[in-house]
């Protein structure tokens, strides 16, 4: 008896200790799987979407391109522009179109047809956010991909595009040339004086395109460009629609065609009868003068 509660308690140990085994091993790949989900939500940003405002050695133009596909196109399109808006941008551009793959038709009946169209719907989004926010951004647009077929993130230094642009401005500013021009004063004297010839109308425009070339710059290092391209699993739409191609489908049957004939005969008797009916006073001249020729004849008149 002794021996038997051993051996049950022995068993019961087993059993907890491999119930704990288990639920560590539930539990790790739980943690397991919740660091895959976080290393994919952080696979959308890169350093390159870092802002930086204690650099002042570079000046970047940063921007950022991604692909994927997405549950749905057009909810995915909103959450990203409610997005963009709530990270103090705007929406450049915003397209959504549906590509169609292949469309068939298959007879159903002898007067239908179903009309099938696969199609996949696509979306073209172009968002511009403040550059300290393009990192969050990115993080934020995460949790709305499916799945990632590729992003870039590119920082472009554009800091000797800015400096080219205002020595551009500088030259055009400053004197081209000067020339001495000699002046006789009262007392002979001769009097050198330099006239300084300024810059001309094209050297002006060359001034005025250098800086308008480092505004825009400047509004892309401030203004941050990421463009989606979304697209989603291929559908499939279904109608029913009328069987153009068998039209003699829609043609009666022969008994309806038979019967048809009947009433279109008969409807000409009477249209004959009607007919005679309102011409009674010529056909009954025609009679008369017929019975009168008669009788002339029989009486050898002629």
């Amino acid at each position: 008896m002794f021996l038997s509660i051993q051996q049950n308690l022995k068993y019961f140990s087993y059993g907890v200790i491999s119930i704990l085994l288990v639920s560590c091993g539930a539990r790790q790949e739980g943690d397991a799987s919740w660091a895959e989900s976080a290393a994919d939500s952080t696979m959308f940003t890169s350093t390159a979407a870092v802002h930086n405002p204690k650099d002042t050695t570079h000046a970047f133009i940063r921007t950022g391109e991604i692909k994927c596909r997405v549950k749905s196109v057009y909810q995915s399109a909103i959450h990203i522009e409610k997005i963009a808006v709530q990270m103090g941008g705007y929406v450049a551009t915003s397209e959504i179109s549906n590509e169609n793959k292949y469309q068939t038709e298959t007879p159903i009946s002898a007067d239908s047809t179903l009309e099938s169209i696969t199609y996949t719907t696509i979306g073209n989004i172009t968002i511009r956010v403040p550059v300290q926010n393009l990192d969050s951004t990115l993080r934020a647009i995460g949790p709305h991909i499916d799945f990632l077929d590729y992003r870039k993130i590119s920082a472009d230094d554009v800091k000797l595009s800015l400096l080219m642009n205002e020595l551009a401005q500088k030259r055009a500013r400053q004197p081209i040339e000067e020339e001495v021009i000699s002046i006789k004063g009262k007392d002979s004297s001769i009097i050198e004086r330099k006239k300084t010839k300024l810059p001309s109308a094209y050297d002006q425009s060359l001034a005025d395109e250098a800086k308008i070339a480092n505004l825009k710059l400047k509004k892309d290092m401030a203004f941050s460009t990421v463009t989606i391209y979304l697209y989603q699993r291929s559908d499939t739409k279904r109608w029913k629609v009328v069987n153009e191609k068998n039209i003699r489908s829609f043609e009666p049957g022969f008994t309806s065609q038979l019967w048809d004939a009947v009433v279109f005969g008969w409807t000409i008797v009477q249209s004959i009868i009607i007919f005679l009916t309102k011409i009674w006073g010529i056909v009954l001249l025609l009679i008369l003068s017929w019975f009168g020729f008669k009788w002339i004849k029989s009486k050898n008149w002629f």
